[in-house]
């Protein structure tokens, strides 16, 4: 603990104080929070087709974007690598405080990022549902998303090479998270894929959080005859707080894998 504590002491108080550190992890959200306000501004509140289907993209993109947006945090990872080893070799701290320090830092500038992002979507859409499910679906999408920055830079020997694993292996969570293609669609050899997604467990808390309360039935299902709301039209498992619990499983499950791949690849030149 007095490790975290003086790492949080020395370096998170200075990197606060960098304009670049705080805006890079900032800004992106708030431009894109705005932006999706304008587009589906009060959507929220109309139960027709259109309406329904706009909004559950939106959730989409709003699960997608903290995902893409990690790759600010691969720079200044890759900067400190150096100092790390040394420090590590010189028995300045454990691993484990090392990667404590950077959740932290990282979690406590997320958390009012978060915050004032979701805030500006919520309330101008006009969403339905529990705020604060919202503001920690982002959250947890947030760090699920820094969790896989710290592992492509512990893979990756650059920058160059982290920034080319970061954006496929979303890529691929915008293929198989469950909006393009539906579950039950998915082919039998990637049916493995899907569940490991946190996009889709955040796309899918959310959806329900929203559609639970006013669900009409508005799209034609499988038998041509009947009707079906959202939720079956899109095959969205689990409740809310099953399909949350799970978003932050893997964030845990995301952070054990990079603390692995820190302490067991270097790269580097002796």
């Amino acid at each position: 603990l007095s490790s975290v504590y003086t790492l949080l002491k020395y370096r998170t108080w200075r990197n606060y104080r960098d304009v670049q550190f705080v805006g890079a992890r900032s800004a992106g959200h708030l431009i894109f929070a705005t932006v999706m306000a304008t587009m589906y501004y009060a959507q929220g509140t109309n139960l027709d087709l259109d309406s329904q289907i706009n909004v559950s993209n939106m959730l989409f993109m709003n699960n997608v974007l903290p995902a893409f947006a990690a790759g600010a945090y691969l720079p200044s990872i890759l900067m400190e690598r150096p100092l790390l080893y040394r420090e590590l070799d010189d028995g300045c701290y454990p691993l484990p405080a090392y990667i404590a320090y950077k959740v932290i830092e990282e979690a406590l500038i997320a958390l009012f990022v978060s915050l004032f992002a979701t805030l500006i979507v919520h309330y101008s859409v006009m969403l339905d549902g529990s705020f604060l499910i919202d503001w920690f679906t982002y959250f947890g999408i947030q760090q699920c998303g820094v969790a896989v920055a710290y592992v492509c830079a512990a893979v990756a020997r650059d920058v160059d090479a982290a920034n080319a694993i970061l954006p496929v292996y979303n890529v691929l969570q915008i293929l198989f998270a469950g909006l393009l293609l539906h579950s039950e669609d998915v082919p039998t050899g990637w049916a493995w894929w899907p569940p490991t997604l946190f996009v889709r467990y955040g796309w899918q808390a959310q959806v329900l959080n929203h559609f639970k309360r006013a669900e009409p039935p508005v799209f034609l299902a499988d038998d041509g005859v009947s009707l079906e709301g959202i939720t079956a039209y899109y095959d969205i498992k689990g409740s809310v707080n099953g399909n949350l619990t799970l978003l932050y499983l893997l964030w845990i499950a995301w952070l054990a894998i990079a603390a692995t791949v820190t302490a067991k690849v270097r790269h580097q030149i002796r």
